[in-house]
């Protein structure tokens, strides 16, 4: 008498969802474990081959249902040429384990095709006893393993950078990089010139690699990580002295782990327009130099950052010379104590509005609005001015100033330099501030300034 099989029916179902801006297909796939009698049969369906164009990768879910009256012990299975699957960190369940009756099981999976040309792969699942020991897995069939990093760091600058230093220790001189995209995937493109390994722990999870550029000397820089964001720890001169750089893409780039951006694009000097506010600043410390010579800059988003740990923003914006509006009104100042030169020789800024700010720790304020020479408003009503030891050369220069609100500044004795504060200023600004104490240390400090109205008791 022959014995009743156990049959296991397999049904994938293929969701394709398409994300914005990469159109990348997700597939969930539906398997029901179904009973028979003793043994296991794996039929699997035509739907379980899956497409991948070179060099890419796909999300998928793999979902499993026991409908059969006991344990069974399952895998997953991949094959196909030059392909791979991984499990991702944040699956939901493990790629490999027991499944009970009516459980379901819910596995993300990257599938990953490392070739230069299109190949397939095969998805199948792999089923045991709950007490036979390992999976039999068929031949050419390979079991999934391998975990997909979700956190992938990237590795710190070169020490010293400048323009014709090599980008990240690479063979790319930095005044040669045209354009600087981090992407969802660590996958060299197919029409790459070249890569190489950014990761940290040079472990391939990190990748950069470039293209031709508008011409022979200039390149298109991808930087991808295995899990789809880029981490870093410390953003200290990271993309300071790109001098050719005229766009740069953010995207998938994390900086929650960063305490450190001071000079991060420094002589940027042909970039014209910088979107930031996917920015997680919130454990930065210091941005001093931050935009320092992004002279061609004339659209700056960071109307997301968090600044409530940045202790120094000195020269922050300096030199950015072509920026006309800056929207600061979520930046949280309480603890900045140096603002020396933060907006220095930004001479297309018309209108600046800091009414937010909180300068109660701030000591150093010298130069800090020198030669903003097309200003012609300036609020700073909230500027608490008690800490500060240097105003010098604050309103240099700004030739166009008509309104200064300065209604809260007080100038104690701890400010031991206050020389040259409106040397070379508009002649005819309305200043507001707080008292006739204030006033009269005003006229009498710059009492050659006649042309400067100051009101009081307002």
């Amino acid at each position: 008498m022959y014995q009743m099989k156990k049959r296991v029916v397999i049904v994938l179902i293929i969701v394709i969802l398409v994300l914005i801006g990469f159109l990348y297909q997700t597939f969930a796939m539906s398997n029901t474990i179904t009973e028979e009698n003793d043994t296991y049969v794996v039929n699997v369906s035509d739907n379980t081959s899956i497409e991948l164009p070179a060099r890419t990768s796909k999300k998928v879910y793999y979902k499993l249902t026991n409908t059969n009256n006991g344990v069974v012990r399952y895998g997953i299975g991949y094959s196909g040429t030059n392909v791979e699957a991984k499990v991702y960190e944040d699956s939901v369940d493990s790629e490999t384990g027991l499944i009970d009756y009516m459980e379901n099981k819910f596995i993300k999976l990257k599938l990953i095709n490392n070739g230069t040309t299109s190949s397939t792969i095969t998805l199948s699942t792999v089923l045991g006893y709950e007490n036979g020991g390992d999976l039999i897995v068929p031949s050419g069939v390979t079991l999934v393993k391998n975990k997909v990093k979700l956190v992938n760091f990237m590795k710190l600058t070169e020490t010293n950078p400048s323009a014709t230093s090599n980008f990240l220790n690479t063979t790319l001189t930095r005044n040669t990089i045209e354009t600087l995209t981090i992407t969802d995937d660590n996958l060299v493109s197919t029409d790459a010139l070249g890569s190489f390994d950014v990761s940290r722990n040079n472990d391939g999870t990190v990748m950069l690699w470039y293209t031709k550029g508008t011409s022979d000397n200039l390149y298109n820089v991808y930087i991808g990580a295995e899990g789809g964001k880029v981490y870093i720890t410390n953003c200290y001169y990271l993309f300071s002295y790109l001098t050719s750089v005229t766009k740069m893409d953010f995207t998938y780039f994390d900086t929650s782990e960063s305490t450190w951006m001071e000079s991060m694009f420094k002589y940027c000097t042909s970039v014209k327009k910088l979107d930031l506010s996917m920015f997680d600043t919130s454990k930065v410390t210091y941005m001093s130099s931050m935009f320092d010579h992004c002279d061609a800059l004339t659209s700056l988003n960071v109307s997301g950052f968090n600044t409530s740990k940045v202790t120094n923003m000195t020269s922050m914006f300096n030199n950015c010379q072509s920026l006309e509006s800056i929207d600061l009104s979520n930046f949280d100042t309480s603890n900045v104590t140096s603002m020396r030169t933060m907006f220095l020789r930004n001479y297309t800024l018309k209108e600046l509005n800091l009414s937010k700010f909180n300068t109660s720790k701030v000591t150093s304020m010298n130069a800090m609005f020198q030669y903003c020479t097309s200003l012609t408003k300036l609020n700073i009503s909230s500027f608490d001015t008690s800490n500060v030891t240097n105003m010098s050369a604050i309103f240099s220069y700004d030739s166009k100033l008509t309104l200064i609100d300065m209604r809260n500044m007080t100038f104690t004795s701890k400010l031991t330099d206050a020389n040259s504060m409106f040397y070379s200023a508009s002649n005819n600004a309305t200043i507001y501030v707080k008292s006739n104490i204030e006033k009269a240390w005003l006229n009498a400090k710059y009492s050659s300034l006649t042309n400067v109205i100051v009101i009081s008791n307002y």
